[in-house]
């Protein structure tokens, strides 16, 4: 088996954690610098025209990034997936499914977008675009702080690490490398902080972002909208107690009626 990967490309990392879950050490690893760099006779382009990584070989198969190789390794080794209970098996497949609008939002739309700019110079920025992207990231991370909730601090949609892990926390790495603090998402936080040190992840971590003292702050300014997300939960409950004051008066105005035609 070979693994043609890139560190500090999130789905090269995602492939590898799944490796180490499986327990699929001892494969050839080979890390690219750039595609193009490549002989253009280097088997690496075989099946491969587009330069797709990571690009997981196992005998004459070959898969073209994560998603093939993810679901082929867990149909050939399962043990990502709750394996009795076809309730919990859909929710993790759900999840996994999901945490692809996340990586949308947050790498591609975010993160992406900052890159895009040249010299990252604040006159290029467009303030309205990035103030959106940045709010729809931060209910986003509501969403999935309370998923977390929901399930165990170490999983993002079942009591133990799936598929549906592997697939999210990357991109939520990628996000507090580049200046997300999740201090305003507890569940969240204990879930970084944990899954962290797990050994399939921590192993895997790419190389440069350990060696490194380049900090970023792109996503520094995601908790400015927690005011407007409590006014909206505050707005929400002063509805529910309204609509409530309004459902026992008009529960206490048939009664009174019944009473009436009684008498």
């Amino acid at each position: 088996m070979t693994l043609y990967w890139m560190s500090g490309q999130i789905d090269s990392w995602k492939i590898r954690i799944a490796l180490e879950e499986k327990q699929l050490q001892g494969y050839k690893s080979i890390m690219i610098i750039r595609s193009d760099y490549i002989d253009k006779n280097d088997n690496f382009w075989k099946d491969n025209e587009y330069g797709i990584l990571p690009s997981l070989r196992i005998q004459d198969i070959t898969l073209n990034g994560v998603l093939p190789a993810l679901l082929f390794l867990e149909t050939s080794i399962p043990s990502l997936l709750p394996e009795f209970s076809p309730e919990e098996k859909a929710l993790v497949l759900q999840r996994a499914f999901e945490s692809l609008k996340f990586q949308r939002i947050c790498s591609e739309d975010l993160i992406g977008y900052f890159f895009s700019i040249d010299n990252l110079n604040p006159l290029s920025i467009d303030r309205e675009l990035r103030e959106k992207r940045e709010e729809n990231l931060f209910f986003e991370l509501i969403r999935w702080n309370d998923y977390i909730t929901q399930n165990s601090m170490n999983s993002i949609a079942y009591t133990s690490f799936t598929l549906a892990d592997i697939l999210f926390f990357p991109d939520l790495a990628l996000a507090v490398r580049f200046g997300l603090s999740l201090d305003y998402f507890p569940q969240l936080n204990n879930y970084y902080e944990t899954l962290s040190k797990r050994a399939s992840i921590h192993k895997t971590w790419p190389y440069h972002w350990l060696h490194t003292t380049h900090t970023y702050n792109w996503l520094s300014n995601i908790t400015q909208f927690s005011k407007l997300y409590e006014k909206q939960l505050e707005s929400t409950s002063n509805i529910s107690i309204h609509q409530n004051m309004d459902d026992n008066i008009e529960l206490l105005t048939e009664s009174f009626e019944e009473t009436k035609s009684l008498i």
